[in-house]
């Protein structure tokens, strides 16, 4: 245990200046754009509307680059060779770019959103105090969209982490251009096996006479092969029907098979 939190303590000394100037620096250029709204009447200012997507883009970009180690030929050796387990090597990355950066980019926000709200006291005189306030931090929601926000960034994180160790050069293109193809191949495939797996109902080739039909839906002539959601509700498996029930199961997933698989990564790179 001792021996991970020293790979942790490691990785947020070389790390922490590049995450804390990042997330400070986007903080800084939202309220900076916020003040410039001023110039056709003050009004309080909220941040937490660009949150979210200064969270991922600034996560994508750090989760990307941990493994950086491994593309330089002066430090390669060094991190290889660093007394800790893959486990313990990978387990440092994920918790800097996951809760230290998360931590990073939410303080950045608060500490930029209250003093949006002083300074917006200043220029008014004092006046709407409270209404800047609960302006400046999203009616008192940021703390759950906070919350929210990491939970969309975990299965970012763990697929650009296993893109920084898996490709040597150009880890974020590669990553986002084989994300994409993946993606692309999952959809081309659904739609062809529900094609071939439910066409031959709507095309009538089925026993029996009638109209084209599928489960008691039916098709006059010319209609194009749909699911539609009554349909789907029939034939798809109950486990299909409950996204609220599916969509953590899959993340949970996601997340923890592209971290197994960047420890499985770098302990090839090591071997």
């Amino acid at each position: 245990m001792m021996r991970f939190l020293h790979s942790i303590r490691h990785e947020l000394t070389i790390q922490y200046r590049n995450i804390l100037i990042a997330s400070g620096a986007v903080a800084g250029s939202m309220m900076l754009l916020g003040l410039l709204s001023w110039l056709g009447g003050v009004s309080p200012i909220n941040l937490w509307d660009g949150y979210q997507l200064a969270m991922l883009v600034i996560g994508v970009l750090i989760s990307s680059g941990q493994f950086g180690e491994l593309r330089s030929p002066g430090h390669r050796i060094a991190y290889l060779l660093r007394p800790s387990t893959v486990w313990e090597k990978v387990g440092a990355k994920i918790a800097v770019s996951t809760l230290f950066v998360w931590l990073a980019v939410t303080v950045s926000f608060v500490l930029t959103s209250l003093f949006s709200a002083l300074l917006y006291m200043i220029v008014a005189g004092g006046a709407g105090a409270g209404k800047a306030f609960v302006a400046a931090f999203a009616g008192g929601d940021w703390m759950r969209m906070s919350l929210v926000t990491l939970r969309v960034y975990l299965p970012l994180n763990a697929v650009f982490l296993f893109g920084s160790v898996y490709f040597r050069k150009h880890p974020v293109g590669r990553t986002l251009l084989s994300l994409v193809g993946w993606i692309a191949s999952y959809v081309v495939i659904g739609a062809v096996a529900v094609r071939l797996i439910f066409g031959r109902y709507i095309e009538g080739s089925y026993p029996g006479a009638g109209s084209a039909r599928a489960l008691g839906f039916h098709f006059g002539p010319g209609e194009s092969f749909s699911v539609s959601s009554e349909m789907w509700h029939q034939i798809a498996p109950f486990y299909l029907q409950r996204p609220d029930i599916m969509e953590p199961i899959v993340t949970t997933a996601v997340v923890l098979g592209f971290w197994l698989l960047a420890v499985l990564r770098l302990r090839e790179t090591e071997a």
